[in-house]
């Protein structure tokens, strides 16, 4: 048995490291060690003083050392606390406390890493005992230290060295145990997870990661299923992302406008996305599906042809997402197109076998699961950092465009305007931002996505949505093109029609030339794009962020727009919604946030205008009470106002809070009425209107101060204000007020906080 004031150690450890030297100091110490098995063994062949665990569970290891550490008189004595009762208890059983534990576990990570390794293999490195020390012991960590790192050996020596652990060290001690206990078992549990629940129901191994050599990947699940099943082909990691980035946002398109809709992705942003309307004669040819049979009886197939019709060139193997079951329609323009994979809900079997034949076989087909929804919070891990937040779940529908800015009392938005702000909103909710997104006729028409600039997002949607209208010109629609001419070379010779690019001569332009029967279509002049562009009337635009200057508003002029969705928040707000007005679009805000950035439903600028009027009409009923103050409010019996109620006093500058955490900021001097007894000078208030969280105060203790020339006391309540001297021969009148204070501590003050700086108005009652 150890002196009763000797402090006693538990040592068992895998990893070795510093052992030695940890032995050294806890004997300096007069540290009595408890080891297990090899760890033991280490120490006495050292040299140092060490008992097997055993002496004190009377118990050998047992089952080739599965069993060392698990018994109470080990854990009693890591559990106890500083109280009567576990002292009593110990004492009954004959147990010592625990003061520190040194432990760390086996190396499981290492043996699963090994090539082919077995499950026996790794069920023999799942560590039991350690695990169980160290949670005991991080459980306790008011009293017990845990060591779980030999990193912090070092530093724990020298604590001792000046006494004892400290509580802050313990407390962080205990926190690294935690960690280590739960990497710990995450790795078991993926290990398990690819044995057991692989094959796609937990666990789905990938090809590789964002580029060929990142191996290996994976996708997985914790403590649920994967929420889609693989039905042809073996995803990779961009695919993935791609997938599960583009569900959600057709999903969320059906559930706002319910049309089926469908989305054409590309590394993580969407070239573009549609709902179900019903398609032109011209829009059939400019979408390449004039050929489709039965697609005017298909919305899932309409949506699908708009969204790849936005953007061909950008939508040159795609990810594809789709809100409804998958129709033979629209597996058979997904079958004419080249892309990647897509994501749906279902398929009906004809469409499936359609898909199943594209690229050989191997082409992906996913089957979502359509009542999946992912857990409110995000983590995402970025050079070792873990990040989280809340998902972005806020609902986009027409109805969230409800506040017009100019034109005034112009009415409710045209419905058409209400549904393409909606498709072009969602859509840049799943894409990365800085991002601009131009819509019409239910479907985006150009989308700028991860630029650093606005205008340069403004720009490129804007070009791709002019691009998008020149298709639909006469000479565009009227190409003949050489038989045998595969489909992305049509998008790539009409790209170049429309874009400009179009070189006179050289090779490019050779190339170009070889794909039309007969003659090749003139390039446009600037004159015949220029009047082309401006029968394109009532573009949508939204924004995921606030318009710095009006050249964007001037640049989405020349493409149509008629409507912008795009939050305020900019110095130039003003003028951005004048240059708006003039050239007659009609910005909008949302009533929530609801893109990849904060956005608000009402500028900064317009907030600013708000408070300065309100703040005009306080100052002016404040000005009306202070003229007719009512004195039996303040229980004042004298019928001379100016014999009762003392002038008003500027207090003198007021010096910071002190015991406001961390809204410290700078205190503006208030003016206030109060009545004692007798008339005695003004006293005024100051406060930190970050702090005033409420219009009125209740007072609930008033307490001295050491420094009674800058301060009597902390009023405390729901703010806190301090009371200041006006002059220094009014501090026994300010003293005298305190006292009264005291005595009314649970009575209402009645002041009143109308607003900043300098308005408190109400008499207190008198005493």
């Amino acid at each position: 048995m150890p002196a009763d004031d000797q402090k006693i150690a538990i040592v068992s450890v895998f990893d070795k490291t510093g052992l030695l030297d940890l032995a050294k100091g806890l004997v300096h110490h007069n540290v009595r060690i408890l080891a297990s098995g090899g760890t033991a063994r280490m120490i006495r062949d050292s040299g140092f003083p060490v008992d097997d665990i055993s002496s004190v569970t009377n118990a050998p290891e047992m089952l080739d050392g599965r069993v060392k550490t698990l018994h109470p008189a080990v854990h009693a004595g890591i559990l106890a606390r500083n109280l009567e009762s576990d002292e009593k208890d110990l004492a009954d059983q004959n147990i010592n406390k625990v003061d520190y534990v040194v432990c760390n576990l086996y190396p499981f990570k290492d043996t699963v890493a090994k090539v082919n390794v077995s499950i026996a293999e790794a069920v023999e490195e799942i560590d039991i005992g350690g695990v169980t020390l160290i949670r005991a012991a991080a459980k306790n960590h008011k009293r017990v230290a845990i060591l779980s790192d030999p990193a912090d050996y070092a530093a724990f020596l020298t604590e001792l060295d000046k006494g004892d652990t400290s509580q802050e060290s313990r407390s962080r001690y205990a926190l690294k145990a935690f960690e280590h206990t739960a990497d710990y078992d995450a790795a078991i549990a993926d290990f398990f997870r690819k044995e057991y629940a692989g094959a796609g129901r937990q666990y789905m191994a990938l090809r590789y990661g964002a580029n060929p050599h990142q191996k290996p990947a994976a996708a997985f699940c914790p403590l649920e299923k994967l929420p889609f099943k693989v039905l042809c082909g073996a995803p990779g990691y961009i695919n993935l992302l791609d997938c599960l980035n583009a569900w959600p946002l057709v999903r969320e398109l059906k559930q706002a406008l319910g049309l089926p809709a469908a989305a054409s992705f590309k590394h993580v942003s969407p070239a573009g996305a549609a709902i179900g309307l019903p398609l032109t004669a011209e829009e059939r040819q400019v979408y390449f599906v004039n050929d489709i049979d039965g697609i005017e009886a298909s919305p899932l197939a309409q949506a699908y042809a708009r969204a790849r019709g936005a953007d061909r060139m950008s939508s040159f193997g795609d990810i594809i997402a789709l809100s409804d079951v998958v129709d033979v329609t629209t597996a058979s323009i997904i079958s004419k197109e080249v892309s990647d994979g897509v994501i749906a809900p279902g398929y009906d079997d004809a469409a499936l076998d359609i898909l199943r034949k594209k690229k050989g076989g191997k082409y992906l087909v996913l089957q979502m699961d359509p009542d999946y929804t992912p857990p409110a919070t995000e983590t995402r891990t970025v050079y070792g950092v873990s990040l989280q937040q809340h998902r972005n779940d806020v609902e986009i529908s027409p109805k969230s465009f409800g506040t017009i800015i100019v034109p005034r009392d112009s009415g409710a938005l045209p419905e058409a305007a209400a549904r393409d702000l909606t498709v072009a909103t969602i859509t840049l909710k799943y894409t990365q931002s800085n991002s601009v997104c131009y819509a019409s006729r239910g479907q985006v028409i150009g989308l700028g996505a991860g630029q650093q600039s606005r205008i340069h997002c403004t720009r490129l949607a804007g070009d791709k949505a002019d691009n998008w209208w020149m298709r639909f010109h006469e000479r565009v629609l009227n190409i003949r093109w050489k038989k045998g001419t595969k489909r992305p070379d049509k998008s790539n010779a009409i790209d170049l029609l429309v874009s400009g690019q179009l070189l006179r001569d050289g090779p490019e332009r050779e190339a170009f030339d070889a794909v039309f029967e007969g003659d090749p279509p003139p390039p446009f002049t600037a004159e015949e794009r220029e009047a082309w562009m401006r029968q394109l009337k009532g573009v949508c635009l939204s924004s995921d962020a606030f318009f710095p200057f009006t050249d964007n508003v001037y640049r989405a002029s020349r493409s149509g727009v008629g409507y912008i969705a795009a939050p305020g928040g900019s110095q130039k707000d003003s003028q951005v919604f004048e240059t708006a007005e003039k050239l007659g679009i009609v910005p909008t805000m949302a009533g929530k946030l609801f893109s990849t950035k904060a956005i608000v439903g009402i500028s900064v600028g317009g907030f600013f205008l708000l408070c300065l009027l309100f703040l005009l009409v306080i100052l002016a009923v404040q000005a009306i009470v202070l003229r007719r103050l009512q004195l039996r409010r303040a229980g004042c019996q004298a019928q001379d106002e100016e014999a009762a109620v003392p002038q008003i006093a500027q207090a003198p500058a007021a010096p910071a809070l002190k015991s406001v955490g961390r809204n410290r900021g700078p205190t503006f001097p208030a003016r206030v009425y109060y009545r004692p007894k007798r008339p005695t000078a003004p006293v005024t208030f100051a406060y930190d209107p970050r702090v005033a969280r409420t219009r009125r105060a209740r007072a609930e203790m008033l307490e001295e101060s050491e420094a009674l020339r800058a301060y009597l006391g902390t009023l405390r309540a729901h703010r806190r204000a301090t009371i200041h001297v006006a002059r220094r021969q009014d501090r026994a009148a300010l003293q005298g007020l305190g006292e009264w204070v005291r005595r009314q501590a649970t009575r209402e003050l009645n002041i009143f906080l109308l607003i900043v700086p300098s308005v408190f108005v109400r008499c207190m009652p008198a005493n």
